[in-house]
């Protein structure tokens, strides 16, 4: 059984387990805090498996933590995962990050210095995705200057911080 997150017409099914796979976004892990807390505390489901496509920063983790603990529902988490799966494999020695429009975007003069460092960021992360579940630690080489640059840095910089 597959649902939408942000489907309202999700039932309560409180002896069944929940196995959430989403992106760490604020807006999914309030919506599976509120899952955990809704009818009364009982919850939707039963307890909660929670897997993030890529990693959750530490703040979001605190808040989702601090939610479940004031609402009294920390137990109804089983187990909490970072699964680096943030990319499409379309054949065995070939992905795909799925950015459509990544090339206006980051050639565009209307692009600001943030816009371009928020999608290098996601970049990285696709990038980091994939080492990561290749289970290789890469040598990462770039050219100089501009936005090959800012990713090459910031997949060193996962890779060095990634036990």
């Amino acid at each position: 059984l597959h649902l939408d997150l942000a489907s309202e017409r999700r039932e309560n099914v409180p002896d069944v387990p929940a196995v959430y796979f989403v992106r760490p976004t604020r807006e999914n892990v309030a919506r599976i805090a509120a899952d955990c807390a809704a009818c009364e505390g009982k919850g939707l489901y039963g307890r909660c498996h929670v897997n993030f496509v890529n990693r959750l920063q530490r703040t979001e983790m605190e808040a989702f933590a601090s939610s479940l603990v004031q609402s009294n529902v920390l137990h109804k988490i089983a187990a909490v995962h970072d699964q680096y799966l943030d990319y499409v494999c379309l054949e065995s020695r070939l992905f795909s990050l799925h950015k459509t429009k990544s090339y206006v975007l980051y050639n565009s003069p209307k692009a600001t210095q943030e816009s371009v460092e928020a999608a290098m960021e996601e970049i990285a992360q696709g990038l980091f995705s994939v080492v990561s579940t290749l289970g290789a630690v890469p040598i990462v080489r770039c050219p100089k200057g501009g936005a090959p640059e800012m990713v090459g840095k910031k997949v060193a910089r996962m890779v060095a911080e990634h036990p």
